[in-house]
């Protein structure tokens, strides 16, 4: 067995950034395509699937494959056990999460016109295979083999424009082409994780159900905050199809996922976060929280300046001008989006605590906030109806969630809040001294290149 260098919290950080951003152009490359050739309607379709996709995987892990991350990374159990054990949760309860959906919303439904009936039965193995991809690139970030979960990324972006050029493009499958890349994209992706994790630890399908109730008694409490704060994000796609039309969640999905790709800056770090915050068992570390979440604000905060001042120019040229009501939608998502990192940062640190409750309180609130206001707002034919509704609902949701969880942080463990938010002297002297060695290591490389 191999084994592979582990890397640095900067280091991890930036591979992962590297998939993230990858994966991120590659997929933002198909989402133009097929927005450009089926328009809202279509590109509706298409977001209804994946996300369907994305709520089954949510409402089926149960928080499992995180807990497999924080008993490894204090050192209860082995990758191995861990890994293998997440695996077998997942081969029980995916299919059962699929047979739920079909009860509750069946095959026949109206629901899912323009879905293929075959392509509703690949639900199931799709949400497995979405299992199994996070499960390795959870255990990868873990172990601090970031270098592996980027490659995966990487592969699912490039295999998903790739089957969408090959399917929609060459062999004129239509919108059926399009949803089949979502399939193919996971099976690649998962394989790829098979594949390198086989690397270093010997992978099997295990259920020791004595270690995955273990696993569930820890995850189900961090899965129960993931799935509101997800369904939050997402709760505007179901509503907007059930009040409106797909083109509405179309140009809606368009402008939210763009403004979503900011997180990816952030996120890179914030994964790396849990099992930092696990090994630190006397609770008494918030310094890497606190770097991550203001360096991640002021990323974000800068990057989605940049975003909104293109937004008006690029997304009609590149989507067309059917989807120019995604320029709004961006405008009032991003500040939200923004400020939504903290929430997230805070609530990686919590679970890594062993304090899920207060995310669980604060997504539950950003919950109500968006059903209430999208039932509200949407259905209305005023301006602030439909998708724009839609986006005023997530934006109020996100700071809801956010200050709460911020302000909870403060009061628990007596912190200053422009620790949390603000940059410091010490952070300026960081990105100096960065920009130094990488000015250096460039000049270094081109002196080589030159002799």
């Amino acid at each position: 067995m191999l084994k592979p260098k582990k890397l640095s919290l900067m280091s991890g950080g930036v591979a992962l950034l590297f998939g993230n951003v990858g994966y991120t152009f590659f997929s933002l490359i198909s989402g133009i395509i097929i927005s450009r050739i089926f328009g809202p309607e279509g590109r509706g379709i298409f977001a209804l699937y994946f996300t369907t996709v994305s709520m089954l995987f949510l409402c089926s892990n149960a928080g499992v494959n995180t807990a497999a991350v924080y008993f490894m990374s204090n050192g209860d159990n082995t990758s191995r056990e861990v890994l293998s054990n997440s695996l077998g949760f997942g081969l029980l309860v995916t299919p059962l999460a699929t047979l739920i959906l079909f009860i509750i919303c069946p095959f026949t439904s109206n629901y899912w016109n323009g879905i293929p009936m075959w392509l509703l039965v690949l639900l199931g193995p799709t949400v497995f295979l979405t299992y199994a991809q996070n499960a390795f690139n959870r255990i990868h970030a873990g172990l601090f083999l970031t270098q592996y979960t980027s490659t995966t990324r990487l592969l699912q972006g490039v295999s998903r424009l790739g089957i969408v050029l090959c399917l929609v493009c060459v062999f004129k499958l239509g919108i059926t082409g399009a949803l089949l890349a979502i399939v193919g994209e996971m099976f690649i992706a998962s394989s790829a994780g098979v594949y390198l994790a086989m690397q270093h630890i010997k992978v099997k399908i295990s259920f020791n159900f004595r270690l995955i109730y273990k696993f569930i008694k820890y995850g189900i409490q961090f899965w129960l905050f993931m799935l509101l704060a997800n369904t939050m994000l997402i709760m505007g796609i179901y509503f907007l199809r059930y009040f409106k039309d797909s083109d509405s969640v179309g140009i809606f999905a368009v402008g939210k996922n763009l403004a979503w790709f900011l997180q990816m800056i952030p996120d890179a770090w914030v994964i790396l976060l849990l099992p930092l915050i696990a090994r630190d068992k006397e609770n008494k570390s918030h310094s890497y929280t606190m770097q991550i979440c203001r360096n991640g604000l002021l990323a974000l905060f800068l990057c989605g300046a940049i975003l909104a001042i293109i937004a008006p120019f690029v997304v009609p040229f590149i989507y067309g001008k059917e989807f120019s009501g995604s320029v709004i939608v961006m405008w009032i998502a991003i500040p939200g989006l923004v400020i939504m990192h903290v929430y997230r940062t805070l609530a990686v640190d919590f679970s890594g605590r062993k304090m899920q409750i207060y995310p669980i309180i604060a997504s539950f609130l950003g919950l109500i906030t968006v059903v209430g206001l999208n039932f509200i707002l949407i259905p209305s034919k005023e301006f602030y109806g439909g998708y724009i509704g839609a986006s005023i609902s997530l934006l109020c949701a996100s700071l809801v969630m956010s200050l709460t969880l911020m302000f909870i942080y403060k009061i628990k463990w007596n912190i200053k809040i422009r620790d949390l938010l603000l940059v410091t002297v010490d952070d300026l002297k960081q990105y100096h001294k960065k920009t130094i060695q990488l000015k250096n290591k460039i000049q270094s490389y081109l002196s080589k290149g030159n002799n």
